[in-house]
């Protein structure tokens, strides 16, 4: 008979125990993380395209001077550059939505993505009807998705809320026996919603 050792049952024991890894929530594991991960990751491109910008504007002597990377970035628009830079971080921020619970954070990195486009149309500089038509479309959509992202943020406060709630009422219940009412700051709530 083949008995698994000592080490791999004590293994199995604390991954599958009510705290072990397995049994954890992983978005609570790796919320916290993947956010300050994206937060630096953000700032990085944000200090990034600074520079590039910086370099953009003393770009004027890059014939002069020769350098290759005065010459490349003086070959980008200044709204270009930043429209790449707001690319690269709403890609970060879709990324980071792959570590959330919901779908809340899904609306905020397509608005980001949205306006980095629509400032790549702009700074094209070209006048041709098709620009003239999907510009006002984009600014369109990224003012519904504003709306929308409220809406959401509106109905998930008063979720939380009602949840907070019946969290309170079932601590009271507990303490008490019984379905004790609910005070907040308008006055007595009933038992029952």
């Amino acid at each position: 008979m083949n008995l698994p050792s000592k080490k791999r049952v004590r293994a199995v024991e604390l991954l599958t125990r009510p705290s072990g890894w397995l049994r954890r929530d992983p978005y609570k594991v790796w919320e916290k993380r993947a956010e300050n991960i994206k937060a630096r990751v953000q700032m990085v491109i944000a200090f990034l395209l600074v520079i590039a910008l910086a370099l953009r504007a003393v770009s004027g002597l890059a014939y002069f001077i020769g350098h290759p990377v005065l010459i490349a970035v003086h070959q980008h628009r200044p709204l270009e550059l930043v429209s790449l830079g707001l690319m690269y971080a709403a890609g970060v921020e879709l990324a980071y939505m792959l570590f959330t619970p919901g779908p809340d954070e899904a609306i905020a990195p397509v608005i980001l993505g949205l306006s980095s486009t629509i400032l790549l149309i702009v700074s094209d500089g070209s006048e041709n009807w098709k620009d003239a038509i999907i510009v006002p479309l984009l600014t369109a959509s990224v003012a519904g998705l504003f709306l929308v992202r409220e809406r959401y943020e509106k109905q998930s406060e008063k979720i939380k809320a009602r949840e907070a709630k019946l969290k309170l009422r079932e601590q009271r219940s507990e303490q008490h026996g019984v379905d004790a009412p609910v005070f907040d700051s308008i006055g007595p709530e009933s038992a029952y919603p």
